[in-house]
């Protein structure tokens, strides 16, 4: 004769979800994963269970948009520099070295924006944009290479040139 093979009144033969086995309904409850167990199969809920994640701020707080706009300029024979996209910057008859550099103002932007102008070597030249604020007197400017600027007070010189292998 088996565990529930008797008369009880007002229940009834089931059997437990985990073991199969056969019980009074009376002796089976309900676990938090819905089943429906014996004595022996039935596991309290975890209590870690109960809390509750609250998500992260991601958002940065402090967010200013990118000012280092950094564009490659070619120089052909005939001293004209253009950008990227062929479009006509400026005309320079004169060549330059590593110790000089060529301001240029931004289209449509104040007096204060301006490109910088440096050959790297091999007729390649690099344009960096730089602000001529006069509160400061050395500025940094990274354009595939690091080049360290002073201002003299009236433009931006370049003082150290170091390419960063890119």
């Amino acid at each position: 004769m088996g565990r529930a093979d008797y008369l009880q009144l007002g229940t009834h033969n089931a059997l437990c979800d985990r073991c199969q086995r056969k019980y009074k309904a009376n002796e089976l409850k309900k676990e938090w994963t819905g089943w429906i167990v014996c004595e022996s199969c039935w596991e309290p809920r975890h209590p870690q269970e109960f809390l509750k994640g609250h998500p992260d701020d991601e958002n940065v707080s402090f967010t200013r948009p990118d000012t280092n706009e950094q564009q490659t300029v070619y120089g052909d024979e005939n001293g004209t520099l253009t950008v990227g996209t062929h479009t006509t910057v400026a005309t320079w008859n004169e060549d330059l070295t590593a110790n000089r550099s060529v301001l240029m103002n931004k289209a449509g932007a104040s007096d204060k924006d301006q490109f910088i102008v440096y050959r790297t070597g091999g007729g390649l030249f690099k344009l960096s944009f730089v602000e001529t604020l006069p509160t400061r007197t050395i500025k940094e400017a990274t354009v595939k290479s690091r080049a360290l600027l002073q201002f003299d007070g009236s433009n931006w010189q370049l003082i150290d040139y170091t390419p960063l292998g890119l």
